[in-house]
């Protein structure tokens, strides 16, 4: 039974109900955006993090660039900003969404 919990900013977030009374988080992205060029791939992540917080991301194939977490939303708000501004330039230079 999945129960739906609203978090901050209007994104909302799973919780899977166990056993009558136990809840286990099940952690939902709230910014993700691939690109890739030729074998390269760079991944920008925001997501609720288990301590209160967001963990936000980006990364180069399978390494993590920058990793943070953050408890105001205001940096996170600037992360995704600027996240988009790196996707906008990387697609000006040809990269493109991965293809399903």
């Amino acid at each position: 039974m999945w129960v739906t919990v609203v978090a901050a900013a209007g994104y909302t977030m799973f919780t899977l109900l166990i056993r009558d009374c136990e809840y286990r988080s099940v952690s939902t992205e709230m910014f993700e955006k691939s690109l890739q060029k030729a074998l390269q791939t760079r991944r920008f992540v925001v997501r609720e993090a288990t301590d209160s917080g967001w963990e936000v991301r980006d990364e180069r194939d399978s390494t993590t660039l920058r990793r943070a977490i953050y408890h105001d939303w205001h940096r996170v708000e600037r992360a995704i900003s600027a996240f988009q501004d790196e996707e906008a330039s990387l697609r000006a230079d040809g990269w493109v969404a991965p293809s399903i």
